[in-house]
């Protein structure tokens, strides 16, 4: 959490603004993202990474439960 908190408060200072989810990157959509398939579909990318297996990957992210109940949560936690 605390390199994902980082990297929204490095984006925030280099841009004036909030960073989006993709800027975040992959790492880190399990912290704040919805486990639902929609989330998986909405962003594909994240879940189809070199040297995994797609099917366990989303069958682990739809097992889990996020930090965050959203990523505005997750913003606001950073400050920002």
């Amino acid at each position: 959490m605390d390199d994902a908190k980082k990297c929204a408060l490095e984006i925030y200072h280099n841009t004036g603004r909030r960073p989006t989810v993709e800027e975040m990157k992959d790492g880190f959509y399990w912290l704040y993202a919805p486990r639902t398939q929609e989330s998986i579909e909405l962003h594909k990318n994240f879940f189809t990474l070199t040297g995994d297996d797609y099917e366990d990957v989303c069958k682990n992210f739809l097992a889990s439960d996020p930090v965050y109940l959203s990523f505005e949560d997750f913003l606001k936690d950073c400050g920002i």
